[in-house]
């Protein structure tokens, strides 16, 4: 009877998840101009950084190790791009949700906050990622040509890609709770994406900088989230992409307990707005 229960516990979170997932994808779809002045915006940044490249970057800069060549280097920006964009603005997001009542209010539903604010956000990540996506694709097609992609490449590309965004949710949602002590969880936002970009490898692989600025990310999550996924462009070695899930779900893990005693603690104290 207990098993009957808790599969059928679970068989409505499920149910609810997808709703929420559906709303989500239709709320970014909601507003359709913004949606496409935004691609359009990206591909044209795109295609003027594709330029700058073919002008500035000379031969020798690809010479001395093969897995680089022009082509890659633009589709990994345009993966290490498209997976910057879908957090941005969620910690404050979160962090209304947070103060006005909104906990207080899902806690009475069906499904707990975290996972129903996680399901919406994957709905409206997926629909930016892909429209951001393809209009860079585009650009990166017109611009440099098609990279040389084998299907077990893509199978790991859409697999760490997934976990990504999986990663740029639990970091929000600990900047959302942190907010809750600070007041505000814009400097702690912008902190994490500027160092995400710089350390994270969002302008240039990581394999392009300095020694000591690639030994000091190596033990940070912040290349998990742009420079791992976006580097398969440039092929996988044997185990190799099993040691980057491996160091993903990793950091989901800590993220997720870290949110986790976050938000009870906030709710044993009485910080969060409805409860």
């Amino acid at each position: 009877m207990t098993e009957r229960l808790r599969l059928a516990t679970l068989g409505r979170h499920a149910a609810a998840g997808g709703a929420l997932f559906r709303v989500g994808a239709a709320s970014s779809l909601r507003h359709p101009r913004s949606l496409l002045l935004n691609a359009v915006f990206v591909a044209l940044s795109m295609g003027i950084l594709i330029t700058l490249w073919s002008v500035v970057l000379p031969d020798s800069t690809f010479r001395g190790n093969g897995k680089y060549d022009f082509i890659s280097l633009v589709w990994y920006l345009v993966i290490a791009q498209a997976l910057l964009g879908p957090s941005l603005r969620l910690a404050g997001k979160i962090s209304e949700e947070l103060k006005d009542g909104t906990v207080g209010y899902r806690l009475l539903q069906p499904m707990p906050f975290v996972f129903s604010r996680l399901a919406s956000y994957l709905g409206e990540a997926v629909v930016t990622l892909v429209v951001t996506g393809a209009a860079m694709a585009l650009a990166a097609s017109a611009g440099a040509g098609l990279p040389d992609l084998s299907w077990r490449t893509v199978s790991g590309l859409v697999v760490v890609m997934g976990l990504s965004l999986l990663i740029g949710f639990w970091v929000a949602l600990n900047i959302g709770c942190l907010s809750l002590v600070l007041g505000t969880s814009g400097p702690l936002d912008m902190a994490w994406h500027r160092l995400t970009l710089l350390l994270g490898g969002g302008l240039l692989p990581l394999d392009f900088y300095p020694d000591q600025i690639q030994r000091v990310a190596e033990w940070l999550p912040f290349r998990l989230s742009l420079y791992d996924p976006a580097r398969l462009v440039f092929g996988v070695e044997n185990g190799e992409l099993l040691s980057i899930v491996s160091a993903q779900a990793g950091w989901i893990f800590v993220l997720a307990v870290l949110a986790g005693v976050s938000l009870r603690m906030s709710l044993s104290g009485g910080k969060l707005g409805g409860s």
